[in-house]
């Protein structure tokens, strides 16, 4: 195709309307670092002057450190399918295609606008007309070669990633306890105090047998608790007041027991149910066995061993608190059903609080209130002072729901 061709379809009623620059850069390191790739693309508005359009139609749009990956995702790329829907726009310009998008709703819906608003699109090599079958074709191809393009550098990156992480060498900031020397291999902390620590959390799991019991043991002592700040540019260690989030994290991390672990977690991406036009993404934990599991990878705080017993033990409290939770709810609602009156009328005796053994950090509903059934076999079995501090009764805080009946 000649330039007399590419050319020919811009027409004087293009040049009535502005020519919209579009200028991306897909993160703040790239912004940082490829400052030439960016002087590129602001020199297309020469070829817009070029192509004819004065210098005050010529409107440059810069979405600065955005991914294209994403729909919906960027304002300035909104703005500009606003201009194009308003038929404002005679032409979009852009370095690469895949500057304007690298995904699929994105830029059919890009095309599609440009096809019934007469605006064309151009790379600064060719012209695009999207009322034209061919032109149109084309450019749904090369879109679906952008986005392809965008899965091949991502899948080649997660592979080299497993194949490190296999090999036992891919380190991430470790938590307190642990420090990555100049060869970037993990060591145990040079701070005394902070592998103290860690040492006295699992000697008191072994005294005390449960991560609740070593927490409150850790708040009556007034103890502070080492945590890597992970926010900060430098990862501090610093100390703050413990949680049983805390706890739990220490007692169920196996970097403390010599092992190397990758995989632990996996990523889900799903529809948003509510908003079909929304990807959701979480993170998981795996429910079969980690993909990478290295033994013996670095210094330990405990044995394997001990890490496995810790994990039996959060297991087993886990499947009677689920047990539990299903025998009792059932109970306590025939119970309440028989006319057993209401929360302010019941005797001690009559409200019995269920402890989920499997506290997550931070969950509102850590415990639960279950009306009208005796108390557990496992209740009697907890020590005498926590007990009495937590039994409900009259005048008694219980927990969230007990004014519905429900558990």
């Amino acid at each position: 195709m000649t330039m007399a061709t590419i050319d020919a379809k811009i027409r004087p009623e293009h040049l009535q309307r502005r020519a919209f620059v579009y200028i991306r850069q897909s993160s703040p390191q790239q912004l940082r670092d490829h400052v030439e790739g960016r002087r590129r693309q602001f020199q297309m508005t020469d070829w817009a002057e070029h192509a004819g359009w004065p210098k005050e139609r010529i409107v440059v749009i810069d979405e600065e450190g955005k991914t294209a990956a994403i729909p919906k995702a960027r304002a300035a790329f909104g703005d500009l399918i606003t201009a194009v829907g308003r038929g404002e726009a005679g032409i979009v310009i852009s370095l690469e295609v895949s500057r304007l998008a690298r995904n699929s709703p994105d830029w059919h819906h890009l095309i599609y606008l440009s096809r019934w608003t007469d605006t064309l699109i151009t790379d600064g090599e060719t012209v695009y007309d999207p009322r034209l079958p061919a032109d149109r074709m084309v450019l749904g191809i090369r879109g679906q070669v952008s986005e392809r393009e965008l899965d091949y550098s991502i899948q080649r990156m997660i592979d080299a990633r497993w194949n490190k992480a296999r090999r036992g060498e891919l380190m991430t900031v470790p938590p307190a306890g642990y420090d990555l020397d100049d060869l970037n291999q993990l060591v145990l902390t040079a701070d005394e105090s902070v592998a103290h620590a860690i040492r006295t959390v699992f000697a008191k799991l072994d005294e005390l047998g449960s991560a609740r019991q070593v927490l409150l043991w850790w708040r009556q002592q007034g103890l502070k608790y080492p945590v890597r700040r992970m926010e900060l540019r430098t990862h501090p260690i610093t100390w703050l007041e413990p949680n049983y989030g805390t706890v739990l994290r220490t007692l169920h991390n196996p970097i403390y027991a010599g092992v190397y672990a990758f995989g632990r977690m996996t990523t889900v991406r799903e529809l948003d149910h509510d908003h079909t036009d929304q990807l959701r993404v979480r993170r998981v934990r795996r429910q079969d066995a980690w993909p990478v599991l290295i033994e013996e990878h670095h210094p330990a705080y405990i044995s394997f061993e001990k890490y496995l017993k810790i994990q039996e033990m959060r297991q087993q409290r886990d499947d009677e608190g689920k047990s539990a939770q299903q025998g009792w709810a059932s109970a306590g609602r025939r119970r309440i059903a028989a006319g057993f009156g209401s929360v302010r009328t019941m005797r001690p005796g009559d409200v019995c609080w269920l402890w989920r053994p499997s506290f997550r950090a931070g969950s509102p509903n850590d415990a639960i209130s279950v009306f009208g059934i005796a108390q557990p076999d496992w209740w009697n079995g907890l020590p005498n002072d926590w007990r009495q501090a937590h039994r409900p009764g009259r005048g008694g805080r219980i927990s969230r729901g007990d004014r519905t009946g429900r558990a």
